[in-house]
């Protein structure tokens, strides 16, 4: 479980940071980074559920 929790905690963190740096690029490639993003994550967490 806190492996889990830990993986999960680490991909939220990169993920706000690579938009932190895409947003400092360019404001258009965070819109794109967002809905990648937020697609991924939305993934992922269904993903881990469907193990339990």
């Amino acid at each position: 479980m806190k492996n889990i929790l830990k993986s999960k905690w680490f991909i939220v963190i990169a993920y706000i940071v690579i938009l932190v740096l895409l947003n400092a690029i360019s404001g258009q490639l965070l819109y794109l980074a967002l809905g990648a993003g937020a697609s991924f994550l939305c993934f992922y967490l269904f993903e881990q559920i469907a193990y339990f």
